[in-house]
């Protein structure tokens, strides 16, 4: 009786599976078959390239005022975090209650991860920003004066990078100030790991925790955008770049992720 209802568990799940791809592929087909209806004259689809293509005219035109103005408000958010981290320092020195202090170390270390996040979202918007001109065809073909406003944005572009790197250290440092327990130089490349080593159990079962969360969404998100890339390919042939460089990172990250798996378990045999 066990046995029979083990067996049909099974099958139950097979037949999931298959109903799950059988949607999969029907879901394919008709936004596949609708880009192409999009692509071949229909109204609505002309509006979305003609719209398309002014944003990212518009977008090269004011390229070098786009990143400017990114780069003053990183440069705000992060003198900001970094005065917010230094007034919980002030207030930790002084607090005397431990419901108070757990309450003002949570405080940091949420101003910490939304820095690292809001540091991530201008790097993303500033490469953003530059691929829509970032191409040697553009620039051979522009006049000189455009060409001296690519030339500026670019500059503003390398400044932003460093900025936002020193300004990664000047936040690691403050907490290093803070806790001096913390170790590892920003600057190394074995950074990440000597953090690691040098924070407590719960910690590092937040940061495992997180990494597994974060893990799970890259591997589910990725081959959704590489299906979207291959559509992409056929019908707007757009290149089979974006294809390889997503093919590449979900074989890294699955690579990565068996293997660390693989090596944690075989430590607790050593």
């Amino acid at each position: 009786m066990k046995k029979d209802k083990v067996n049909k568990r099974k099958m139950n799940t097979y037949l999931k599976y298959g109903l799950i791809m059988l949607a999969a592929m029907i879901f394919g087909g008709f936004l596949g078959g609708g880009m192409s209806y999009l692509n071949h004259g229909a109204p609505l689809g002309q509006t979305i390239q003609d719209a398309a293509q002014m944003l990212v005219l518009g977008i090269r035109e004011r390229m070098f005022f786009i990143l400017l103005i990114l780069f003053v408000a990183c440069i705000i958010w992060n003198e900001w975090a970094l005065h917010q981290m230094k007034a919980i320092e002030q207030r930790l020195e002084a607090v005397e209650e431990e419901d108070e202090n757990d309450r003002l170390e949570y405080d940091l270390d949420r101003i910490y991860g939304i820095t690292n996040i809001v540091h991530n979202i201008f790097m993303i918007l500033d490469i953003l920003i530059l691929s829509t001109s970032y191409s040697a065809h553009y620039i051979d073909t522009v006049e000189d004066w455009q060409a001296y406003f690519w030339l500026a944005g670019m500059v503003v572009f390398v400044i932003t990078f460093l900025y936002i790197g020193i300004g990664q250290i000047r936040v690691i440092k403050r907490i290093q100030r803070i806790y001096p327990q913390k170790k590892g130089d920003p600057a190394s490349r074995k950074f990440a790991r000597q953090w690691l080593e040098s924070c407590d159990e719960a910690e590092k079962e937040a940061i495992y925790q997180g990494s597994y969360k974060a893990y799970m969404c890259i591997i589910r998100l990725l081959p959704i955008l590489t299906a979207l890339a291959m559509v992409f390919q056929m019908i707007w042939n757009t290149g089979i770049m974006a294809i390889v460089m997503l093919a590449i990172v979900w074989m890294v990250v699955s690579i990565t992720y068996c293997k660390g798996c693989m090596m944690k378990k075989g430590e607790k045999l050593r």
